[in-house]
């Protein structure tokens, strides 16, 4: 009797159907029910469907309303990111002084210093400050941008999807890579808006 029972504890040990890998929470940055509106000339939304504008007036950027970049793996997880500050003209001011940084707070990854900056202008988006971040791997990354005594912090979740739509798409086209010496650059573009990744 007790190796009958021994026996079945074996068997339905070896059927047990393994579980899920549970993701871990991410804090992500969601909109609010007030959601910041910049101050004129921008516009009072993005104007690209599951975006939203993120920040104060002193220092604000474009954020995804789900909280999730779905990144490539053959783009090296590169993400560009447009930040803006009330009177600020990339004409006047080629050299923004923007400093931006991530770090992974789900795991282990190095930290990535602060990246190449430019800056640009365009029709929707008007003057801006680009910044281009390579992640080192996906996960829940916490984001600073700093200038001029200011400083904004976010978090998003870095998702690898080599098909994804929003991959192949950018909100300004044809911008060159971004210098890895941290030297500004004056860009000027003519966007076209093109629809994000839901």
């Amino acid at each position: 009797m007790r190796l009958l029972t021994v026996f079945l504890f074996v068997l339905l040990a070896g059927t047990t159907t393994p579980t899920e890998p549970t993701i871990p929470p991410c804090p992500v940055t969601l909109p609010t029910p007030t959601p910041f509106v910049p101050p004129q000339p921008y516009p009072e939304k993005p104007g690209w469907a599951g975006r939203f504008w993120f920040g104060t007036k002193r220092l604000w950027t474009i954020l995804p309303s789900d909280g999730t970049w779905n990144l490539s793996r053959e783009e090296e997880l590169g993400q560009k990111l447009f930040w803006f500050r009330e009177g600020y003209q990339c004409e006047a001011n080629p050299q923004p002084g923007l400093k931006v940084s991530a770090r992974r707070l789900d795991g282990a990854a190095p930290s990535i210093p602060s990246c190449g900056v430019t800056c640009g202008t365009n029709d929707d988006l008007k003057s801006f400050m680009l910044a281009g971040i390579n992640f080192p791997t996906a996960g829940c990354w916490e984001i600073t941008g700093k200038v001029r005594g200011q400083e904004l912090r976010f978090v998003v979740r870095i998702a690898t999807s080599p098909d994804s739509p929003q991959t192949k798409q950018s909100h300004v086209e044809h911008l060159p890579r971004l210098p890895s010496d941290s030297s500004p650059a004056y860009i000027r573009t003519q966007a076209r808006r093109s629809t994000p990744a839901k």
